[in-house]
């Protein structure tokens, strides 16, 4: 009966150091982070990173552009960042990337507001 206990004992150990050990390696990334100097605005604020000092931010300070919200971990990098948005990745408001209007090289959509010489212009 004792030695059931001690093997019933070791089993169950051994089976919550292996559900632990397992659920550690699903905790590790499959692929590397990105460094914070090669990420993008966005992809700060969605790691929950300053844009300006790369350290996480508090919601104590933050600047709305439009309708996004920048946090900041300290009201120096608030500061910089309200000073100059656009040096750091953040596109002014109401300013999105629209596609330039296409140039056509056929003459007959050329502006029609050209005058033409008139008759009396080509006689003389």
């Amino acid at each position: 009966m004792r030695w059931n206990l001690s093997l019933l004992a070791a089993l169950a150990a051994g089976v919550l150091f292996l559900g632990l050990n397992l659920r550690a390696e699903d905790a590790k990334p499959d692929a590397p982070k990105k460094d914070p100097k090669d990420m993008t605005i966005d992809e700060l604020q969605a790691a929950e990173l300053c844009p300006v000092c790369h350290k996480p931010f508090k919601l104590v300070y933050h600047f709305e552009i439009g309708d996004k919200t920048y946090h900041f971990a300290t009201r120096d990098c608030y500061k910089a960042f309200s000073a100059d948005p656009a040096k750091y990745g953040a596109k002014p408001a109401g300013k999105k990337d629209a596609p330039a209007p296409a140039k056509s090289a056929d003459p007959k959509d050329a502006p029609k507001d050209t005058p033409k010489p008139s008759d009396d212009t080509m006689m003389k």
